[in-house]
C-alpha cells in the first residue's frame, strides 16, 4: 500500500490549467487495449504494442498463484483513494 500511497499523493499534487486536482482513476474498461498499442514492452514480459492489464487485474497470464492470491492482493489498495477499481478475473477450466 506504501507504492499506491506515493503515486497518489505525487498525482494528487498537480492541476489542471483551470486548477482542479488531477487524482488516480483504476477503471480503465476498455482503454488498456488502446493504451497498450501505444505503450512499448514492461518489464514483466509484456510485448509491446499488447494490451495493458484491466484496472487493478493482473496482466494477462501472470496471476500464477490463483484467484485468492489476486484477491488478497487486491484488498491491500484503499479503494476509495482510487474512486473505485476495476478487477476482472477468468478462470480457465484447467
Amino acid at each position: 500500500m506504501l507504492t499506491q500511497q506515493i503515486f497518489c499523493g505525487e498525482v494528487e499534487q498537480h492541476r489542471d490549467t483551470q486548477g482542479t486536482r488531477y487524482w488516480v482513476d483504476l477503471l480503465p474498461t476498455t482503454a488498456h487495449i488502446a493504451l497498450g498499442e501505444t505503450t512499448g514492452a514492461t518489464p514483466e514480459g509484456r510485448f509491446a504494442g499488447t494490451p495493458l492489464s484491466e484496472g487493478v487485474s493482473p496482466v494477462q497470464g501472470h496471476d500464477l498463484r490463483g484467484p485468492t492470491a489476486v484477491a488478497r492482493s487486491i484488498a491491500k489498495l484503499d479503494h476509495a483513494r482510487t474512486n473505485g477499481t476495476l478487477l476482472n478475473m477468468k478462470l480457465s477450466p484447467e
